[in-house]
């Protein structure tokens, strides 16, 4: 008698249950031996359900039970022996999304065998597991073996869900106050990770603070990297709630900081700057209601925000100019904090100073916000 061979590295099983998707030939005494006792006992040792449609209770039309059945795997087990159409055309089917792991009775490869029991050509060059009978003792490891290294990526990808779902329910627990208070901390974190400085709006010399300052100190997270003639800002708004109106004063306002570098740098040509807002907020923002509040703002597919240039209002002059451009990042539906602080480090990623910035007036730091 022929001993097994050693399957290696034991399958690790899958946090949850999965459907594994077989197709092969119904009603033949050796395909039934085959599925119940080497198919269906390897994948579940993994925490994956074999599923053949003819040993499936429903109601439905059977092509659109395959079809259904098809698309709910992950993946699928084929075996070729007595060469059934419908299993090549199940294994195609899957094939464009799941891996498939074909299986066939060793005498399907003989050459001189007729059609109805040979392995087709559009298959010869696969890697398919051969067995000879249905208690084939080389079969079922050499399939143990193959599962563990078709589920590698699925397991991966599983493990990354269960750890998503984790996440977000521990997300979840905290109260409102804590979850904004957290993700503030996040903010914060992710702009000292960037090399960007922190900066605070600044009182006068009698530690007075406009309204619109007042409220804008407690909400905003002020980043800045200046480099040079490069200045790059950042501010990182978590909204307690009102999120369009804090965002709108947010964009009006401009800081002592752009004042005095734009002074500095007061004749010189092409100098670089950048402004982005990045507004992490539990509730959703519809696109549409900032485009409403930012009328000349437009989305930017690419980069996935709203750029456009806001109206500043001068309370000396009585007249309407415009300031630099700003890049607006709405961050919203926050479900955990590794989300969060993922969304933020791939926005400040994506930053970098515009050349071609040229100031001909002198910005004023009380600035009255149109709303």
């Amino acid at each position: 008698m022929v001993k097994p061979k050693k399957s290696g590295t034991p399958v690790e099983r899958l946090p949850r249950r999965l459907k594994c998707f077989v197709a092969m030939a119904f009603g033949r005494a050796e395909t039934d031996r085959l599925y119940d006792r080497a198919i269906v006992p390897t994948p579940d040792a993994v925490n994956l359900r074999a599923v053949r449609v003819d040993r499936v209770e429903h109601n439905d039309d059977i092509d659109d039970r395959i079809i259904q059945e098809l698309n709910e795997c992950c993946l699928a087990i084929a075996d070729l022996t007595f060469t059934r159409p419908s299993v090549y055309f199940e294994a195609g089917y899957a094939q464009r999304v799941v891996p498939v792991i074909y299986t066939c009775r060793k005498d399907h490869f003989d050459r001189g065998a007729p059609d109805t029991a040979r392995v087709h050509f559009d298959l010869q060059m696969r890697n398919i597991i051969e067995w000879s009978q249905p208690d084939d003792p080389l079969f079922r490891p050499r399939l143990e073996k193959r599962l563990n290294h078709v589920l590698r990526p699925i397991l991966k990808e599983e493990q990354r869900i269960a750890h998503v779902v984790f996440q977000e329910a521990e997300f979840r627990r905290l109260s409102i106050n804590e979850q904004r208070r957290n993700m503030k901390q996040v903010l914060q974190e992710e702009l000292a990770r960037a090399q960007f400085k922190k900066f605070e709006i600044p009182g006068t010399e009698n530690g007075y603070f406009t309204p619109m300052e007042q409220n804008l100190r407690g909400i905003v997270r002020y980043g800045v990297r200046q480099r040079g003639s490069a200045l790059t800002l950042v501010e990182g708004i978590v909204p307690e709630g009102g999120a369009l109106k804090l965002l709108l004063g947010a964009a009006h306002y401009e800081t002592v900081l752009q004042e005095k570098w734009f002074a500095a740098n007061k004749g010189k040509r092409d100098l670089s700057f950048s402004r982005d807002i990045i507004v992490c907020t539990l509730e959703k923002v519809s696109r549409q209601s900032v485009l409403r509040s930012f009328a000349n703002f437009t989305f930017d597919s690419e980069r996935e925000c709203f750029v456009g240039v806001p109206i500043f209002a001068w309370r000396y002059t009585g007249r309407l100019d415009s300031l630099l451009p700003i890049s607006i990042h709405i961050l919203d539906g926050i479900r955990s904090l590794e989300e969060l602080r993922l969304n933020i480090r791939n926005r400040l990623a994506g930053i970098a100073p515009q050349k071609g910035c040229r100031r001909y007036y002198r910005p004023w730091r009380g600035a009255y916000h149109p709303g």
